[in-house]
């Protein structure tokens, strides 16, 4: 039995689920009911313990499914668990958003994605490109891969003025995938065609998201790389979206 000392009985409990977790073989947590009864404690004190591992991203809940761990987070402590709204961002530098999306093609991925998302050199992906700009300028560049196994329908190009990358809904219509998180590691980029595109030297060093994409159940359904335009999207502004 977990003893309350001067550590609240809520982190205590939510330590002992962490330890819990990387034991674990299965992402899927126990019942609160369960855990209450493992841990001799009341439903109460592990409902608190859940709803602070899910806003450190630990977990995630589903309603009618349960509480899942997010294996990548736990595994991948220098990760960044990242959800995006661009758009915000845009308006913040006081910019009018917009967002374009495009169906890019079927194609063979490189090495890194097929490493990334354990496929083939047989497996295709379907790759699309959304664009967001700021007033006319082109600001954040996103280049989105998935396996072609999980098509279900095309996605629709088209203009928006949506407030944010709308993963949930593209992946549950399309792919047919329940989309829970993304891990994305920030590192620095030359990529001369991405330069040009932003009327930037080719040169210019840019800073880019690189993403790995979740399902519920902690599988890796997709990866992405998100460029931005430096002359836009400046560090204090990356750094609120985290």
């Amino acid at each position: 039995m977990i003893k309350e000392t001067e550590e609240s009985l809520h982190l205590k409990i939510e330590n002992a689920i962490y330890e819990l977790m990387e034991k674990s073989k299965s992402t899927k947590l126990m019942p609160e009911k369960d855990l209450a009864e493992y841990f001799k404690v009341s439903r109460t004190t592990i409902r608190e313990a859940l709803n602070n591992m899910e806003k450190k991203s630990l977990i995630k809940k589903r309603k009618g499914h349960g509480n899942f761990m997010l294996r990548s987070v736990v595994n991948d402590k220098m990760a960044l668990n990242i959800g995006g709204d661009f758009a915000k961002m845009i308006e913040r530098a006081g910019y009018e958003p917009n967002l374009v999306r495009e169906f890019q093609n079927y194609n063979y991925p490189s090495k890194k994605i097929r490493d990334e998302l354990y496929l083939t050199p047989e497996d295709m992906v379907v790759t699309l490109k959304w664009i967001f700009y700021a007033d006319d300028k082109s600001a954040v560049h996103v280049l989105i891969h998935i396996p072609k196994r999980l098509m279900q329908s095309l996605p629709e190009d088209g203009n928006s003025k949506t407030s944010e990358i709308d993963m949930t809904s593209t992946y549950k219509v399309n792919f047919g995938q329940q989309f829970s998180h993304v891990i994305a590691k920030i590192v620095a980029s030359k990529n001369n065609e991405i330069a040009e595109f932003f009327n930037l030297d080719k040169e210019t060093p840019l800073i880019m998201f690189d993403q790995i994409i979740y399902n519920i159940f902690d599988e890796k359904i997709g990866s992405s790389e998100i460029y931005l335009n430096p002359e836009i999207m400046n560090l204090s502004l990356i750094l609120n979206l985290m």
